[in-house]
């Protein structure tokens, strides 16, 4: 289908010389916003939305609601931005605007790139070895997993969202 399609697209990006995974995958995310933009500027069938946030408790979008850690900003302000939200990476919407099916994305990271930084430094962690496997986020403390958290957000939509979220992974992908 479209969404997929255009997920498969962005997983093909390279990584950039010192890029980490996470570096790489928000970077592949925001491939997918770029794509999604043009696919509904352009008239594609159908049409998509890319990420939003969401109120957890209520299930309504949550305008300017952003997972984006801006330069300058401290721990305190960015947790409290991001509390209590839920952010779906995009959505299949039906032909009146609304959403018909949530979707999440993962790629793999490949080979060799460097997982992330090192807590408190500028080196670099691990490389990668490519077979992380690619699933929603797990439940954590009182957080439920990420499926279960996204079928509620779901179920809180007008019109209700009857499809169950779509997980998009890089091997999912020719």
């Amino acid at each position: 289908n479209a969404m997929t399609d255009l997920v498969c697209g962005c997983a093909q990006l390279a990584p950039k010389p010192g890029e980490n995974c996470r570096q790489l995958g928000e970077r592949k995310h925001k491939c997918v916003d770029d794509a999604i933009k043009n696919h509904n500027d352009n008239g594609g069938k159908p049409k998509l939305q890319g990420e939003k946030g969401y109120d957890e408790k209520s299930g309504a979008e949550v305008p300017g609601a952003s997972r984006d850690w801006k330069p300058g900003m401290t721990p305190e302000a960015y947790f409290k931005g991001i509390g209590g939200k839920i952010f779906p990476d995009g959505a299949i919407l039906d032909a009146n605007g609304n959403v018909e099916q949530f979707c999440e994305f993962k790629f793999q990271c490949p080979p060799g790139v460097p997982t992330r930084r090192t807590k408190g430094s500028n080196q670099m962690a691990a490389p990668s070895s490519g077979t992380a496997i690619q699933d929603w986020t797990p439940a954590k403390g009182k957080k439920k997993n990420q499926k279960v958290r996204t079928e509620r957000l779901g179920a809180k939509q007008t019109p209700r969202v009857k499809k169950k979220p779509k997980l998009i992974t890089s091997t999912d992908c020719p």
